[in-house]
């Protein structure tokens, strides 16, 4: 060290120096000042910032490129900044955690909701696969993610019980009413199932309304492998390869090749293939893309379930006819005697009708413990009238819903003046009768899964943050983004 300092200090000396000065002057060029660099002072980052590069998927290192460019570009010295990868990390991290707990705590809804789950098998960051279950409540009004947790196995009661743990996290089992599920046998099994287990969890019966989009897919499968043959596996290979290859077809001038296009050992006719998708197409455009359409309609539900039902045990291909029914057959959720009620708010249905279900609601005596799902024959089929599914047990969904009955005492051709009616209209137009809700929580897991962070907790902020982003600004017009706020 001090043969160092003596060096070190030979090397600093006047006549060293004036050497230096010398050469320097001689040169005619005089040494810049030698410039400190600066450590930056100016956080960058906001609420907002963090949110719009969640939602865009912007790494930490990328975001340091973007915010110091567009810095620079606003006429500011990103020397003067905080940028660096790892502050920028971290003050993202702080900001997920501080908005994510904002966001729970500010929500309490005050209507009735209901809970929507669905899973996806996902990869995990070690490499291996884990199922993970979007949650989330809907009501009037109201969508709200509240979660996508890990299951430690696909069981019903895996499910159930991550649900009943997200609403109790957010404060909130108090207030569901009703439950949205695909009708698999992991959900709908009668001990097994996460609706059975999910109910005993909360302690009271739960209105139960099943994804009518996921039982319609149902019917349709049934009525493809009637006429094509089953899949040998979970997916119809011959949609899958066509749904890959979507992208690399220009749309806007479909020009499928004739038979003089292509050579004749490519050219094969299979009259008994063309048959079959005559069957196929004839099915789905005759019955059932209107039933299909209509699916999201929560008042159409028990007419259109009937309804499909009739129409396919009068459709003239036996087969077909057989299969569907078979398969819808298992489905009948909207017939039951809670559910029936829907119909009241059925503008397409009679006056006559109407009367008759609310005589049944007042007065018909129901079963002790109603089911579920009814069982209804062909043979009934034909004769059968929604006024005959209806009991007092109907009058269940509007004291789950918390709608007054008032204009039951009405003539229903008046009840558009009775304002507990207007009112009930609302309340049931606010229920989700199909899972679209947590298919796109799921759609949003797979989106951000393995993006942005390793760290668990901070994966589940992160969702919280780009769906409030997302309902914050929709859309890209300049009208949906964010206005400075300014000094009062």
């Amino acid at each position: 060290m001090v043969e160092l300092e003596s060096s070190s200090s030979e090397s600093s000396s006047p006549a060293n120096a004036a050497n230096t000065s010398t050469s320097s002057s001689d040169a005619g060029v005089a040494s810049p000042p030698k410039r400190l660099r600066t450590r930056g002072t100016k956080s960058v980052l906001s609420p907002d910032l963090v949110g719009a590069l969640d939602r865009t998927g912007v790494s930490s290192r990328q975001a340091l490129r973007i915010v110091a460019a567009t810095a620079s570009s606003l006429g500011h010295d990103p020397q003067e900044l905080v940028l660096n990868p790892e502050s920028i990390r971290q003050a993202r991290a702080k900001y997920r955690s501080t908005l994510a707990k904002d966001i729970k705590e500010t929500f309490s809804p005050f209507t009735p909701l209901t809970v929507h789950w669905d899973g996806k098998i996902l990869p995990q960051d070690d490499g291996t696969r884990a199922k993970r279950l979007a949650i989330l409540v809907t009501g009037e009004g109201v969508e709200k993610l509240l979660g996508v947790p890990k299951l430690h196995s696909g069981t019903g009661d895996a499910a159930a019980t991550a649900v009943f743990e997200a609403l109790e996290d957010w404060g909130v089992q108090e207030r569901v009413v009703a439950m949205c599920f695909d009708t698999t046998s992991a959900n709908t099994g009668a001990i097994n199932g996460a609706c059975t287990i999910l109910q005993q969890k909360i302690g009271r019966p739960l209105v139960s309304l099943a994804c009518r989009h996921h039982v319609h897919e149902l019917v349709l499968e049934k009525a493809f492998s009637t006429c094509l043959g089953s899949s040998s596996g979970p997916e119809i290979t011959i949609f899958s390869r066509f749904k890959d290859y979507w992208s690399y077809i220009n749309q806007s001038a479909i020009n499928p090749p004739t038979n003089e296009d292509l050579p004749e050992t490519l050219v094969s006719k299979r009259d008994d293939l063309i048959q079959a998708l005559q069957r196929f197409s004839s099915f789905a455009t005759e019955i059932y893309v209107l039933r299909w359409f209509e699916s999201t309609v929560p008042s159409y539900t028990p007419a259109n379930d009937l309804g499909f039902a009739k129409d396919i045990l009068q459709y003239h291909d036996e087969s077909i006819r057989k299969a569907c029914f078979t398969t819808l057959s298992r489905h009948f959720w909207y017939l039951n005697e809670d559910l029936i009620g829907l119909s009241l708010f059925d503008s397409r249905l009679p006056v006559s009708d109407k009367q008759a279900i609310v005589q049944a609601i007042l007065y018909d005596e129901g079963a002790e413990e109603p089911a579920k799902r009814i069982n209804l024959p062909s043979s009934q089929v034909p004769a059968a009238t929604l006024p005959s599914f209806a009991t007092k047990n109907s009058l269940r969904l509007f004291e789950a819903l918390d709608i007054k009955t008032d204009f039951l005492s009405a003539n229903p051709r008046k009840w558009q003046e009775e304002e507990s009616y207007v009112e009930a209209c609302r309340r049931i137009e606010g229920l989700r009768v199909v899972n679209d809700t947590a298919e796109r929580g799921v759609a949003l897991i797979q989106s951000f899964n393995l993006r942005l962070t390793k760290d668990e907790e901070q994966r589940q902020f992160l969702l919280q943050v780009v769906e409030a982003h997302r309902h914050q600004q929709p859309g890209t017009s300049k009208a949906s983004l964010p206005r400075p706020s300014r000094p009062q």
